[in-house]
């Protein structure tokens, strides 16, 4: 797995709260004063390598730290991954695209499980 720069100084950021209520532009600063988007883009990303779960209380979003030693592990990998090169961290960002694709494409959209057992849809005549 592979963890960006931003997402890993959001992560970062986070840590360095501890979780809970933060606000966006703390952990925006935090993570070298990046844009809204790239923000959520890298939110998102923590999220879908189950480092940080968010829960909304009272409108606001509260994180959670989920796997400190996971955390730290990838972004151990992450780092050796940028010391080696640009090839190869774009050998590692063509990699995580493709797994997440297969990911993707293991998810059932017409109600079967991942064997291809379950109902199949009838036709109406």
């Amino acid at each position: 797995m592979f963890v960006t720069n931003h997402a890993k100084a959001l992560y970062r950021g986070i840590e360095k709260y501890g979780g809970g209520s933060i606000r966006e532009m703390t952990l925006r600063c935090e993570a070298g004063a990046i844009s809204h988007g790239t923000f959520i883009a890298a939110r998102q990303e923590l999220c879908e390598l189950g480092l940080i779960a968010i829960e909304r209380i009272a409108r606001k979003p509260h994180y959670e730290l989920i796997n400190p030693a996971l955390a730290d592990a990838l972004i151990a990998e992450s780092d050796a991954i940028y010391a080696a090169g640009p090839v190869a961290v774009w050998n590692a960002k063509q990699a995580a695209k493709k797994s997440k694709l297969a990911r993707e494409f293991a998810k059932s959209d017409n109600d079967t499980d991942k064997n291809g057992s379950g109902s199949a849809p009838k036709n109406a005549s």
